[in-house]
């Protein structure tokens, strides 16, 4: 049977798994994750970079409303 258990028992692993990255990567890189069903968002998470780079444009706090850059390379 599933229920909102497994899903906050889910969302608290992809917590813990979070916590885990290096801690220097953590200090210079934003990031945001949602998870969305059809029709509602069910958890988000948000960090904001400690160490910001003055070349880069953006806001100063990763919220909701963050935009992010993404680049494709061709190999």
């Amino acid at each position: 049977m599933y229920g909102p258990w497994i899903a906050q028992t889910a969302f608290d692993d992809i917590d813990k798994t979070l916590a885990t990255i290096d801690k220097s990567l953590v200090e210079r890189l934003p990031y945001s994750v949602k998870v969305t069903s059809g029709d509602e968002t069910l958890w988000t998470k948000y960090h904001t970079a400690e160490q910001r780079s003055n070349q880069r444009v953006g806001v100063m706090h990763v919220d909701g409303n963050s935009q992010y850059r993404v680049s494709l390379n061709s190999y």
